[in-house]
């Protein structure tokens, strides 16, 4: 789908939709639970019901109604022997259960589509096979196969959270005490944390390591109790319309979120923020160039970029060597989308340099990235001219009713 969006003005209030980082842990928690669980979520997005479609094959059984998932656990002394779970594109899905599948000792065939059979697994692989399992590649995705049982497992921190998160779902699973040591610093630590918070929550303990260079975690596998919650709103998905000016209802200003610091880099760049009433509200006009580490918000990147190209000098983003292995290159698309737009960029191996200017009308190649695709609907607000999206559907992947939404709050835009 193609969609040329036309320069407007967004305004009014919007509700957060449900943080696709919390669902995700909460449903497999749930999914490992003694009992039924219910958990109340407004949407489902792609990557969601790729998550639940795994457990399903794990034996879980789910029923949506009225925003409400309500969850019967797997039955985990009535495993199947093998079971095929299809990720599609969701990276978190693949990464936090397949160490998980190894655990339940069940032969797993992981299906993949888009770029998620090309991120890296090597890392999780090596510890894997260190432990003894079978890990390899098929035609459209991986495999494992093998027991997974408890112990240390060392493991780099800078490649990816998700192979931390993976692991500790797989020992919270194990019989006896568990340790995942750091070999290197962690890097987008607050999606650690989320995963521990999940996990706490249903009664698996869990306690960072003191007496490791760079830390680690220590958890004891037990059993899973039921949960009773909601999702609570999503700081990725709403950080674009608080770049954008629009109010968001529903997010909570204490989240484990790392994408919530959206409001500390709008006001280092001189924009205001405030929270009234549970509501969020930004001021992002004149801007200011500063420095940003990217390290704990990866997924911020695409919108912090268009702030930064309506700055006024050069701003800086430093860390940002994984966005090269997201659902695309994206530092290249980052790149690729504001020279489009008239907007001067440098990038080397780990940084990258935005000058500040104006917003030229252009063409984007979302390159099937949900956040690309958002990030070149709201620079259309500070546009001069029209901007088309080629690919504008990957929105699908994390946020289905954007465009809707985006009409909703003024948004101007026609289908080719």
């Amino acid at each position: 789908m193609n969609i040329v969006v036309h320069p407007s003005k967004l305004e009014g209030e919007i509700s957060a939709i449900p943080s696709k980082s919390v669902a995700h842990r909460q449903i497999i928690c749930a999914s490992l639970a003694s009992r039924v669980s219910r958990i109340e979520i407004s949407s489902l997005s792609k990557d969601i019901s790729a998550t639940i479609a795994c457990m399903e094959a794990l034996g879980a059984k789910f029923e949506y109604v009225d925003g409400v998932l309500t969850v019967n656990p797997i039955d985990r002394s009535n495993l199947p022997e093998k079971a095929i779970l299809d990720c599609n594109e969701s990276g978190s899905t693949l990464r936090f259960l397949y160490p998980l599948v190894c655990a339940l000792g069940v032969e797993g065939t992981f299906k993949t589509a888009g770029r998620l059979s090309a991120r890296p697994m090597s890392a999780l692989f090596k510890i894997l096979n260190e432990k003894g399992i079978e890990t390899g590649n098929t035609a459209d995705g991986f495999y494992c196969k093998g027991k997974l049982t408890s112990g240390d497992y060392v493991i780099e921190g800078n490649i990816s959270s998700q192979y931390i998160t993976g692991l500790l779902f797989a020992l919270s699973v194990s019989d006896g005490s568990s340790r995942v040591i750091l070999s290197t610093p962690l890097e987008s630590a607050p999606y650690v944390n989320l995963t521990i918070d999940a996990l706490k929550n249903c009664g698996i303990e869990v306690n960072e390591l003191q007496d490791e260079v760079f830390g680690g975690y220590e958890i004891t596998g037990g059993n899973f109790s039921p949960i009773d919650t909601n999702v609570e709103g999503d700081w990725s998905n709403s950080s674009f319309w608080l770049c954008a000016g629009v109010k968001v209802l529903g997010l909570l200003p204490h989240s484990a979120q790392g994408d919530k610091d959206i409001i500390n880099i709008i006001k280092r760049m001189g924009g205001s923020v405030k929270f009234e009433n549970g509501v969020f509200s930004t001021n992002v006009e004149n801007l200011n160039s500063t420095e940003i580490d990217a390290t704990d918000i990866p997924d911020a990147v695409p919108i912090i970029s268009v702030l930064a190209a309506t700055a006024k000098g050069i701003t800086v983003i430093n860390n940002i060597s994984r966005l090269r292995l997201k659902e695309s290159d994206r530092v290249a698309t980052v790149c690729d989308m504001l020279k489009n737009l008239g907007i001067k960029t440098e990038s080397s191996e780990n940084s990258i340099k935005i000058y500040g200017g104006t917003i030229k009308g252009g063409v984007v190649d979302c390159a099937n990235d949900h956040r690309i695709a958002m990030a070149g609907a709201i620079a259309c607000c500070f546009a001069e001219g029209d901007i088309t999206l080629l690919g504008a559907e990957a929105v699908n992947k994390s946020y289905p009713n954007f465009f809707e939404d985006y009409k909703m709050m003024g948004g101007s835009f026609d289908v080719l």
